[in-house]
């Protein structure tokens, strides 16, 4: 396992391959590359992916898929890609682009999942939390709607071809979608007690 400072914050790695030089030695900027079994931990987040790539220059990561998917945990909020960009900015995660089949999973109670998915998704966070989301492409909505209780009402399935959220504590505060949506409600007496699962979800870890 590496030990590095990214932003001037801890950030532990650990792969199969872990290369990190100065691409020119008159430079601080650092490059990174690692491969096979990638696993970050930072205060803020966890991600796994086969190979990453990173350099100082700009703060991006870039995580790659050659078996699996790459997976970002924060928060409550599960991301997935097949390719994904994550910016670090000010030692805090900043944005994240979600690059082809990408999935955002989000769960109060582990019970029921929030799921979006699309072609592409940006996400744009402040303070550690997600704050706005753009979902690009064949945009899907399955959300779970709750009363001042937090008891669950019902599910909400929307589609799409594009959509944008707006988040506040980690949940979805509202929704503006584009291009000829169409969407039900469902009661929670006829939605059932099991997550409804669109294609892709495999839940959180």
């Amino acid at each position: 396992m590496m030990k590095s400072l990214i932003d001037g914050d801890t950030l532990f790695m650990s792969s199969d391959t872990l290369t990190s030089f100065k691409p020119d030695s008159a430079s601080d900027v650092r490059e990174l590359f690692a491969h096979r079994n990638v696993r970050i931990f930072k205060s803020d987040l966890q991600a796994v992916c086969d190979s990453l790539t990173f350099s100082s220059a700009d703060s991006i990561f870039w995580f790659y898929k050659i078996d699996t998917l790459p997976i970002i945990w924060s928060d409550t909020s599960q991301f997935s890609g097949d390719t994904i960009k994550l910016l670090l900015k000010n030692k805090k995660l900043d944005r994240l682009w979600l690059l082809q089949n990408s999935m955002v999973v989000n769960s109060e109670d582990g019970i029921l999942f929030n799921q979006i998915k699309g072609r592409n998704s940006t996400v744009f966070f402040r303070d550690d939390q997600a704050r706005e989301m753009l979902v690009e492409g064949n945009a899907q909505a399955v959300y779970y709607a709750v009363d001042d209780k937090q008891a669950y009402i019902g599910l909400n399935e929307t589609e799409c071809s594009e959509m944008r959220l707006f988040f506040g504590d980690n949940k979805v505060e509202s929704i503006k979608f584009y291009q000829q949506p169409s969407g039900k409600f469902i009661p929670m007496k006829q939605a059932g007690k099991d997550t409804k699962k669109l294609d892709g979800f495999f839940g959180k870890g």
